[in-house]
């Protein structure tokens, strides 16, 4: 689990980040939702210790990040995953070098147990006969897995997600959804996705926190969303025709 509390970050005379506390649930797809310029980057960049908040507390399952000390908090960052809205996959590398790339330098193992883990998280991402393919071999899609296979190749206790299914045509982003889904709860990590999607936020989101201007306005679950009476929520929600006419069609 991770705990934000009281988190206030400001630039100068611009607070982004405006008094807010929230828990991302271990074994849970935590979803953070907002328009652009609502805090989830900064907010994001406090959690994983990349900027420090003026005031606030940020817990790994009950220590807090800015007390550790500098070994501690280079533990931690070694049990944490990112899966990049890009993908960020190094051109020069193919499939397995990308994979491989956190292990080789942050872990001690040999090389044959390295080609195991990389298979094995290739094989978990339904990914085959990609190790020696270069990204821009492989589709959208495939990228976002191989990101996937990446994030999860040291065993993360935490994995953080920006815009999983940006780019992507609706049906790869349902797949990228089950996918985050499925590993979240296969091995009880503590996930934060943000997202734009309304399809991920109705698919996967079982704690939602909507940020507004720099304030947490909403919190709730998937089920809880499409009947919420804040106005800044629903605004959000339905932004969009689409949204709209799914509204009007459950009156």
């Amino acid at each position: 689990m991770i705990e934000i509390r009281n988190l206030i970050k400001s630039f100068g005379d611009k607070t982004v980040l405006d008094d807010i506390s929230f828990q991302f649930e271990k074994g849970k797809n935590n979803l953070v939702i907002g328009a652009s310029g609502s805090g989830k980057t900064t907010m994001t960049k406090c959690i994983v210790g990349l900027q420090q908040p003026n005031s606030g507390v940020v817990k790994y399952d009950g220590q807090s990040f800015w007390d550790m000390t500098r070994k501690q908090k280079a533990e931690l960052r070694q049990s944490i995953g990112f899966l990049f809205q890009g993908g960020a996959l190094f051109d020069s590398m193919t499939v397995e070098e990308n994979v491989k790339f956190a292990l080789r330098v942050f872990s001690n193992k040999t090389n044959k147990e390295m080609a195991n883990r990389v298979d094995f998280c290739l094989e978990r991402v339904n990914l085959h006969g990609v190790k020696s393919l270069y990204p821009d071999e492989l589709s959208g899609g495939m990228k976002k897995r191989v990101g996937i296979a990446r994030a999860i190749s040291m065993k993360p206790k935490y994995l953080f997600c920006d815009e999983p299914n940006s780019g992507l045509d609706p049906q790869t982003a349902i797949l990228i959804d089950q996918l985050i889904s499925e590993i979240t709860y296969e091995y009880n990590i503590t996930t934060m996705v943000i997202t734009h999607d309304m399809n991920s936020v109705l698919e996967i989101g079982d704690n939602i926190m909507f940020l507004h201007q720099g304030k947490k306005f909403w919190n709730g679950s998937k089920t809880d969303i499409l009947n919420t009476e804040n106005k800044e929520l629903t605004d959000f929600i339905y932004a969009s025709n689409f949204m709209k006419a799914i509204r009007d069609k459950a009156k």
